[in-house]
């Protein structure tokens, strides 16, 4: 039967684009699928006959976009894969932070001019970007 890993759009730790802001969906896409490239180098790929998906989720400020991994719960491969997904990765790899930069240059602009959040955690999250990308 077929179910699903509810994956989020970026690793656990990480600050995300906000459902509402105005480059929401630009962002997002952009995370989603800079997570699943991650998760693939950190895993594989899936089983045969499992996958990954954006799924929209309806809230009050809008439509917002999530990662899932969809399986067969009788099929011991993809419960293995599927359990994996449920212990993903805290922070971004150096290669999904440079996936993200590539996909757009502006990325950090468009993410403080839409608010997404204006912690400590998103300035050292820069910083580590910048000493990748002049490595």
């Amino acid at each position: 039967m077929k179910d699903f890993v509810y994956i989020d759009e970026v690793p656990v730790e990480e600050p995300c684009a906000q459902v509402g802001t105005e480059h929401y969906y630009h962002l997002a896409m952009i995370e989603i699928a800079a997570h699943r490239h991650q998760l693939l180098r950190q895993h594989g790929h899936p089983p045969d006959g499992s996958f990954f998906r954006i799924h929209p989720n309806t809230h009050d400020a809008g439509t917002y976009y999530t990662l899932n991994f969809v399986f067969d719960d009788e099929i011991e491969s993809h419960i293995a894969y599927a359990y994996l997904m449920e212990n993903c990765a805290m922070k971004w790899d150096a290669e999904a932070l440079i996936e993200i930069i590539e996909a757009d240059p502006h990325y950090f602009e468009l993410v403080e001019q839409s608010n997404i959040t204006k912690s400590p955690r998103l300035n050292a999250f820069v910083q580590q970007v910048m000493k990748i990308m002049n490595s």
